[in-house]
């Protein structure tokens, strides 16, 4: 991957356990929480792009985003308890690929070295049922 910063998502996916009464969308603005304070002693900055979906196993969903501004940029992705496996191909105003994380994990990142629009191609690689995902934008 590009520009993936060693953040241990892991560990960071784990401190979000989700109670019974919290829904899908609650699981993911938790794991943005948490991106924001790991992204922040990195040196990073949210751009305030963010966006929210719910794809099924096998599916994909083309999203734009456009980075504006000098910086180099992450895109982070996060998804519910009930997914497994979420991919991010990040694709260049010519559909040129960018970048892509299609490791075996729910917590994809890839990275853009400069300001644009740009089309996330993201796929729900291994779900349960049907999954909340979430992509959120930082730069540095």
């Amino acid at each position: 991957m590009l520009l993936q910063v060693g953040l241990g998502l892991a560990a960071f996916t784990a401190v979000v356990v989700p109670t019974a009464a919290s829904s899908a969308q609650d699981t993911i603005g938790q794991l943005f929480d948490k991106a924001d304070e790991i992204y922040t002693e990195k040196g990073y900055t949210g751009t305030g792009w963010e966006r929210r979906g719910e794809l099924a196993q096998g599916k994909e969903q083309l999203i734009q985003v456009t980075l504006s501004g000098a910086a180099s940029y992450q895109l982070i992705g996060v998804c519910d308890t009930d997914c497994k496996n979420l991919d991010i191909q990040l694709l260049d105003a010519n559909g040129k690929e960018v970048d892509k994380d299609v490791e075996d994990d729910d917590f994809p990142i890839v990275g853009a070295l400069a300001s644009g629009p740009y089309t996330a191609r993201v796929t729900m690689t291994a779900c349960e049922g049907s999954c909340a995902f979430g992509l959120k934008a930082f730069a540095k």
